[in-house]
């Protein structure tokens, strides 16, 4: 099963550009700092507050969990390979689940989240996200 994340950027949305060279990017970034391939990266929806990103990380990238936990606890690091990234250098917030839940027909679902940030406050929020495709 894919494991969804969203992760939260203090950037102005407007910087972003070209979305498609954005999320290359980004996913690139994302991979680096997972030490693994950026195939395995999706962003399904971006959205503005600061730059938010919803992401699912792939089945194939073995324990796709085990990867957003990794990436969650190098944002606590500033020496990490997260916080190295040309957008993920720029990361506050990483909440595993973020604002999806994959449902057992693949659809992702919106739901209440409650986050960490890397300032350790905490931020209530809920949002709805139109999702593509989940990864398999």
């Amino acid at each position: 099963m894919s494991a969804p994340f969203t992760l939260t950027l203090d950037a102005d949305f407007a910087s972003i550009g070209d979305r498609g060279e954005y999320t290359q990017s980004l996913t690139q970034d994302l991979a680096f700092a997972a030490k693994t391939d950026a195939k395995y990266f999706k962003v399904v929806s971006l959205r503005a507050g600061s730059i938010i990103n919803d992401v699912l990380v792939a089945p194939s990238a073995g324990d796709p969990s085990r990867v957003v936990q990794d990436l969650r606890a190098q944002l606590g690091d500033p020496g990490s390979r997260l916080l190295q990234g040309k957008w993920t250098s720029k990361a506050v917030g990483l909440e595993p689940g973020g604002s999806m839940e994959e449902e057992k027909g693949g659809g992702i679902l919106p739901r209440q989240k409650l986050g960490v940030q890397r300032t350790g406050m905490l931020k209530e929020s809920s949002s709805f996200v139109l999702a593509g495709r989940p990864l398999h």
